[in-house]
Formats: structure tokens, C-alpha cells, sequence
């Protein structure tokens, strides 16, 4: 049996392997295709660098800007004597030139600013000017206000805390035409340069101040704000009636105010009304509505028919409840020295007659950007003006609908700061 069983299991093995031989092989397995490289990712375009502080901007250019600019160099002694604000003579013609604005700092410098104080609106808006330049040019700003024209003793220390800060250069909008002098001397003997805005001082140390932001208020608050009661009181002058005035400039001492008052009388016997007009009384006091109005009621009584109240922004604003209260509205007519929110809308109402404006947020724009370029290289009075400010404008209810709100006065609502700093992404070192 073994015998067939061998055979048999032989045959059976011969058989698969012819049988295995037969069948079809398997497909040999194809290579795959080499993958496609994706294209390479890409890049995100950098975020775009965002200053939060550009909700300040305005939704109208403020450029060109109109201004009054004076070249050369500055002799002091060539200058008329104080309260005269008018231009050095050394510096030559005023010339009428576009200013185009802002400036590109080189690099991001440190500014500070000294200034009188925020109670006055005027000064709000200026420093809206300030700050809002500052953000535009890409230059660090630290502001401080001293608190009012009295707090001489406060500014010197705040001028001796912007040595501190170390600051590329000092804006001084100084509360004494004399008295904050050597303290600014002793900023610039750190080497810290000067620059004068807006309120005139005696500083001429070293090459200092570098440059001037400074109105005539001699012109501008003086002699502009005659302007509109000469051309108003033409028909009572006619009728043979002496024109009674009082003057109420702000706070005394000061070059501004003095220069308002001198302005405002010369303007007078310039057109040779001064036996027809007559400033019964000048009165000094801090810029504040309720110091004016402690001023301004005496006078009243003491002056019954009184013709004329020309006084500064919170003068004006006092004056019209007062003459409301004496029942002598259209017959006491009031003249600012300048232009507020609350004056615009005066003049609109009809409270006031009239206010000249020099563009108080332009002028801060100027002066931050006066300060740029002298930190840039430029020569004051050779590339840029040593001397200028907006041309200023007279406003009256004929014409102040020609005159943009927004352009006039800070944003409603914006909160003076106290320092801009440029966000990181936008820094220049």
C-alpha cells in the first residue's frame, strides 16, 4: 500500500507545480508618480502699523495753512519795546507763505511743552494743535500745564522737570514775559534748545530761543478787535455821540495782554477817532469768566450807558449774562479778543458782535512742526521761517458761516492728555 502511496503523493506534487506554472503571475506593482511640491505658502503682508491716538484726526485737511512768517536772524535789541509784540526788524518783511504740513521727524524725538493752563478754551484748542502734530510728525510729547498766569513758581519747576525727562527740546508757552526767563537759560545751558509759542519772552541765551511761535496780539487781538467798533459805532460817532469803551485784556503784566490793550488804542488814535471813542476803563485779571465778571459789573454801574465791553474769551463770555441783567442788550454790544466754542455760537445768536481768531489748533500744528524741523537739521531763518503764525482771520456774524467749526477749536469731546508717546511698530531710532 506504502508502494502506491508514494507514487501517488509524487504525482500529486508534479501536478501543482505544472498547475502553479500555468497560472497568470501577479501585476508588478507600478511606481507612483513623485508627488507635486505645493507651492510655497505665502507671506502675510505685514500688519499695518495703527496709531490709536488717529481718532483725533480731523475729517477736514487742515493744509495749507495760511501764515505769517518773518526770515533772518533775531536781534532782540531791534525789537519794539515790551508790550509791543511786533516782529524784530532784524528779521525783515513779513512774508504771506502756505504752510503745507505736517513734518516727518528723522527720527523719534522727545518734546516737551510748558504752558499756562487749560481753564480757557483758547488753550485747549491750542494744545489740540500740539498734540495732534505731535502724532502726525512721529515725535514723543510730554505737555504740562502750570494752572494759570500766577503759578510762575509751578512752570519753573516743571521747566526744571523737563531736564529730567531729557528732552530734545523745549516748547515754552511761558506764564511771565521775565520772570521764567533764567529758568529757561538753565534748560538751554543743558543743551536743550527753545523754542517760543505763543506769549513772547526776554530768553535770548546762546542761540536761544531757536525759533518763534508767536502772534502780534498787538495786531491780532489789539488792533483787529478795534476793528469791529470803529466800523459799528460809524453812525452813533455821526450823530455827535462819544463812543464809551472798556477794556478787559486778561491778566496784567503779560506781554499778550498788554500788547491787546496798546494795539486796541493805538488802533484809535490811528484813525484819528480818539475824540470820538473812549476807554472809560481798563481792567486786569486772571482768564477766567467768574474773575472777569467781578471786573466787569463795577464798571457797569459805574458807566450806565456804556457803549462797548472788548475783553478776552472768558471776559466776553461773562459779559453777556451781565448786560442781560441790566437789560442794555443791542446797546452794550461785546467784542471778543478771540474766538471760543461758546463765542462762535455767540456771535451766531447775536450776543456778540464780533471776534478775531488766529486759528489756535494751527498754530500748535506750527510750532511742533517749527520744532521738527530745527531737530532735523534745518536752519531757522534760512529753510524754515524763524518767526511765524497763522494769519489770523476776523470773525464776525456776516461772515461766520464762511469758517469751519472743526477747523477753529479741538474736537468736541477730545480730552487734553498730558503725553503722546508713538506706538513701538512706528518708532524711528
Amino acid at each position: 500500500m506504502k508502494r502506491f502511496i508514494v507514487p501517488l503523493l509524487t504525482a500529486v506534487m508534479v501536478v501543482s507545480i505544472v498547475l502553479v506554472g500555468c497560472m497568470p503571475g501577479a501585476a508588478p506593482e507600478e511606481e507612483a508618480p513623485p508627488e507635486e511640491e505645493a507651492p510655497p505658502e505665502e507671506e502675510a503682508p505685514p500688519e499695518e502699523a495703527y496709531d490709536p491716538m488717529a481718532k483725533w484726526a480731523l475729517s477736514e485737511s487742515p493744509w495749507p495753512i495760511e501764515t505769517h512768517a518773518w526770515y533772518g536772524t533775531y536781534d532782540p535789541e531791534t525789537s519794539p519795546p515790551f508790550p509791543i509784540d511786533l516782529a524784530a526788524e532784524s528779521l525783515g518783511e513779513m512774508q504771506e507763505e502756505d504752510w503745507l504740513g505736517p513734518v516727518e521727524a528723522d527720527r523719534t524725538y522727545n518734546i516737551g511743552w510748558v504752558f499756562p493752563h487749560l481753564q480757557d478754551p483758547a488753550w485747549v484748542g491750542i494744545a489740540y494743535g500740539v498734540f495732534d502734530e505731535a502724532r502726525l510728525d512721529g515725535v514723543d510729547l510730554t505737555g504740562y500745564p502750570a494752572g494759570g498766569y500766577g503759578e510762575v513758581t509751578r512752570q519753573i519747576t516743571q521747566i526744571q522737570a523737563m531736564t529730567t525727562l531729557g528732552v530734545d527740546l523745549l516748547i515754552a508757552s511761558p506764564v511771565s514775559f521775565e520772570a521764567i526767563t533764567p529758568a529757561l537759560e538753565e534748560v538751554v545751558d543743558a543743551g536743550i534748545p527753545v523754542l517760543t509759542f505763543i506769549n513772547d519772552n526776554t530768553l535770548f541765551h546762546k542761540g536761544n530761543p531757536v525759533a518763534k511761535v508767536v502772534s502780534s496780539y498787538y495786531l491780532t487781538y489789539g488792533k483787529a478787535s478795534a476793528g469791529p467798533v470803529i466800523e459799528d459805532s460809524a453812525e452813533a460817532r455821526a450823530a455827535g455821540e462819544v463812543v464809551q469803551v472798556a477794556l478787559f485784556p486778561g491778566p496784567g503784566g503779560l506781554a499778550w495782554t498788554g500788547a491787546t490793550e496798546a494795539g486796541f488804542k493805538d488802533a484809535i488814535v490811528d484813525a484819528g477817532l480818539e475824540d470820538e471813542i473812549e476807554v472809560v476803563a481798563t481792567k486786569w485779571g486772571t482768564s477766567e469768566a467768574s474773575v472777569q465778571a467781578e471786573l466787569i459789573d463795577p464798571v457797569m454801574v459805574s458807566y450806565p450807558e456804556l457803549d462797548y465791553i472788548v475783553g478776552c474769551g472768558p471776559a466776553a463770555t461773562a459779559a453777556i449774562p451781565i448786560v442781560k441783567a441790566a437789560d442794555r442788550v443791542g446797546e452794550t454790544k461785546i467784542v471778543s479778543t478771540y474766538i471760543t466754542q461758546s463765542l462762535y455760537l455767540s456771535i451766531k445768536t447775536g450776543d456778540l458782535l464780533a471776534a478775531p481768531s488766529e486759528w489756535f489748533p494751527r498754530g500748535g500744528r506750527l510750532a511742533v512742526d517749527a520744532a521738527v524741523l530745527y531737530l532735523n537739521g534745518e536752519e531757522p531763518g534760512v529753510d524754515f521761517p524763524f518767526r511765524m503764525i497763522p494769519a489770523f482771520t476776523a470773525i464776525t456774524q456776516d461772515n461766520i458761516d464762511e469758517y469751519s467749526w472743526e477747523q477753529l477749536f479741538a474736537p468736541e469731546g477730545w480730552p487734553p492728555p498730558t503725553r503722546y508717546v508713538v506706538p513701538d511698530a512706528l518708532r524711528v531710532e
